[in-house]
């Protein structure tokens, strides 16, 4: 393969991976709110992240169940005073997952195409 597209392939595999991140973005803590059941987030407390669902902020705290306990485990909740919390994050990294895979599956038989068509060696051109 001329080193010209191993170098075009090589960059568009960097922001095509980036692409597919969990896409974690900031909560704004002053509003009241309930999350869905299933929405992920990390609470951010200093240098240390916890992993919630089912987030409710209300008031002066943050409280969800620890993920990835079950939905709803009312005695597994936890609750954070907002004073010490410093950001919340909500993302889906299992959609994440899924999309890194089907995307980094589909740019592999891209190039796998590729090279049978230039070498001609799958039969598929003929």
């Amino acid at each position: 393969m001329p080193r010209a597209v191993r170098n075009v392939l090589a960059c568009l595999a960097v922001p095509l991976a980036a692409a597919c991140s969990a896409g974690w973005r900031r909560v704004p803590l002053a509003t009241p709110r309930d999350l869905p059941q299933h929405q992920q987030v990390q609470v951010w407390r200093g240098s240390q992240a916890t992993r919630l669902e089912g987030l409710v902020i209300s008031g002066d705290s943050a409280s969800g169940y620890p993920f990835p306990r079950p939905p709803g485990c009312d005695t597994c909740r936890v609750a954070f005073a907002l004073a010490q919390v410093d950001s919340i994050r909500q993302g889906d990294p299992s959609t994440a997952f899924w999309q890194s895979v089907l995307l980094g599956g589909a740019f592999f038989f891209g190039v796998y195409v590729y090279i049978c068509h230039q070498n001609n060696f799958c039969g598929w051109f003929d």
